[in-house]
């Protein structure tokens, strides 16, 4: 998982963070599943005296925020993609429903 986390105080809101790839079975994390109504799920995630060794920092420290951000437009999209097929699908599902019925009606009234 990716951590963003503050490592100096620098003042400014978006500078001396930076990021890390933490493995989720890193001792002193605890993740909660919560689902979404679109069939997707996230976590709320604890850390508790948390280790990382050097190499789990991704760029360069306090650089996190550009790392940030690029990675989030990426998430974003892909995730608006994947609502976006699920609402065509059960569009698709509802109008295939609405003709069974007019056909129903069609075949009652002849």
């Amino acid at each position: 998982m990716w951590l963003a986390a503050r490592t100096s105080d620098t003042g400014k809101q978006h500078e001396g963070i930076s990021m890390f790839v933490v493995p989720t079975n890193t001792p002193g994390i605890t993740r909660h599943p919560i689902k979404t109504m679109y069939d997707g799920e996230f976590c709320n995630t604890f850390f508790d005296n948390v280790r990382l060794s050097k190499d789990a920092l991704v760029g360069k420290v306090n650089r996190g925020w550009e790392v940030l951000t690029g990675s989030l437009g990426t998430e974003r999209a892909f995730v608006g993609s994947l609502i976006l097929a699920k609402i065509i699908r059960q569009f698709e599902e509802f109008c295939d429903y609405v003709r069974e019925l007019d056909v129903k009606r069609t075949t009652r009234a002849a």
